[in-house]
């Protein structure tokens, strides 16, 4: 799994930023989750059907885990 560096003041402040994933590995995550879904499929729930919450940084995008928990646990329900 990639990690992004930062800064151990940064990192006591905002944890989270830790719990990142990219695209590929969010896939991996929710794969690990029972849920299997394409790259196409992804960009369709982060665009039209707004399930996943994410975080875009110029072309990249991001997820963060913590938060998508919670909808995973929905999905699952």
């Amino acid at each position: 799994m990639k990690t992004y560096d930062a800064t151990e003041t940064y990192t006591k402040q905002y944890p989270v930023v830790l719990d990142l994933a990219s695209e590929k590995e969010f896939k991996e995550y929710l794969l690990e989750n029972g849920i299997e879904v394409t790259p196409g499929q992804l960009r369709q729930y982060r665009h039209r059907d707004r399930k996943f919450v994410y975080i875009k940084l110029g072309n990249h995008v991001l997820y963060p885990k913590h938060i998508n928990e919670h909808l995973l646990e929905q999905i699952n329900d």
